[in-house]
């Protein structure tokens, strides 16, 4: 009997035909991240040669944590499918603590240093929901359309204005001695 041949096209696909879940057990879940960041603490061995000494030395290195990290140990093929898995009620709190983990640690290292600021702030803003906003308050401006005579008694106002700040300014220029140098004659004197 010859096998029945299925037309996967969108059209002709069942609503309830998908992939299988990746975990059906929450628990089973938190186990896999715990072991995950147990993993990233541990860290990996790492070589780095001191050119001046000529030696090797060698020490663990923590892996930071991160959601394609985490994402790629569960088995889920993007960080978008991780990002979905939180949407499901049975798996909201598992991935929330897994998240908050993650962004305690970017940015403790972001405050200590270990984590260059604009990368931080770029991680922080796009995985975290972290925004770097001003609030800015624009206060409107009134109008107030005076009369023929408030406006003329303005317009009289500035100019008095004017004129004794002009004043003031040629008061100073004449009480102020004229600058002496060397080799002025001055008037009177023999």
């Amino acid at each position: 009997m010859p096998k029945e041949i299925i037309d996967d096209s969108p059209a002709t696909v069942p609503d309830d035909w998908g992939r299988p879940p990746l975990y059906d057990d929450p628990e089973e879940m938190q186990t896999m991240i715990n072991e995950y960041f147990r993993l990233c603490d541990e860290g990996r061995e790492v070589e780095r040669y001191d050119r001046k000494r000529q030696i090797v030395h060698k020490y663990r290195e923590a892996i930071p944590y991160t959601v394609p990290g985490i994402a790629a140990y569960l088995g889920f093929g993007t960080r978008q499918r991780f990002w979905e898995y939180g949407e499901k009620e049975l798996f909201k709190d598992t991935i929330n603590r897994a998240r908050i983990r993650i962004e305690s640690q970017r940015v403790e290292r972001a405050l200590m240093g270990e984590q260059e600021s604009r990368f931080a702030m770029f991680d922080l803003t796009n995985n975290s929901g972290y925004k770097a906003e001003q609030d800015i308050v624009v206060t409107p401006v009134t109008r107030r359309t005076y009369t023929a005579i408030e406006e003329q008694a303005l317009r009289a106002q500035a100019i008095a204005d004017a004129r004794a700040e002009l004043e003031k300014q040629q008061q100073i220029e004449h009480t102020t001695p004229p600058e002496v140098t060397e080799g002025t004659i001055i008037e009177g004197k023999g």
